[in-house]
């Protein structure tokens, strides 16, 4: 009898052993009241970011972070922009970061008229790492351009209105990346043929569209300007 008593309390401490080791892996880890996001300017690894959550107020304690990210082989993670949310569990956490899975930024570009004003778009009024003036250097430089086909000049005919969603942590060729790859999208094998038959390439077709626009904000003044 002694035995199986013995038995019966030894498996109810392994159950509460247990159910106390789940919760602390999916239970609530994150105190906060609303999301916030966490930011990493570059890559760290995984103990200098159970340091930087504990010094951010993620966490109180980074004990079973560092254990679970040791165990799933989070070895490095990518600078970029984060969102936390409240009550997050540490599986939730080390999947988030060890999926990389960062909080794109949106950047709206309706008209950007110069490159000045294109650089203080993405450097002063969209939340990220890069600098106006450090973006504004890579938009006037003529050799990074070169790979997208255009030059200072016509720079601005290939960054078409749009929300392009970007890192955090991105650089300015990697923004100019995304916005000549939505420029390529948009002029497939039906619109470049079409240009050609006017005799036009299409960087000269946005060129054109820039010029007509800047002569008249009416709609039906552009159509007489286009003509």
């Amino acid at each position: 009898m002694r035995i199986f008593r013995l038995l019966r309390w030894l498996v109810l401490v392994v159950l509460l052993l247990a159910a106390w080791i789940a919760y602390q892996l999916w239970g609530p880890a994150v105190a906060l009241s609303e999301k916030k996001y966490l930011y990493i300017a570059e890559s760290i690894s995984r103990e200098q970011l159970t340091t930087l959550l504990k010094q951010e107020g993620f966490l109180t304690s980074g004990y079973w972070f560092s254990l679970v990210s040791d165990q799933l082989q989070v070895e490095k993670i990518k600078a970029g922009r984060y969102e936390i949310k409240p009550n997050m569990s540490v599986m939730e956490l080390v999947r988030l970061f060890r999926n990389g899975r960062q909080s794109l930024v949106k950047l709206t570009i309706v008209k950007e008229r110069t490159l000045q004003q294109l650089a203080g778009k993405i450097g002063n009024r969209t939340d990220t790492r890069i600098d106006s003036l450090d973006c504004l250097l890579y938009l006037t430089n003529s050799d990074s351009l070169r790979q997208y086909g255009v030059d200072t000049n016509t720079l601005l005919s290939i960054v078409m209105p749009f929300t392009y969603e970007i890192g955090w942590a991105e650089t300015p060729g990697q923004i100019v990346d995304k916005m000549n790859e939505r420029y390529q999208q948009f002029w497939d094998s039906a619109r470049t043929k079409k240009a050609a038959a006017k005799g036009l390439t299409p960087l000269q077709v946005s060129i054109l569209a820039s010029i007509v626009e800047e002569e008249s904000n009416r709609q039906d003044d552009r159509y007489n300007i286009a003509s």
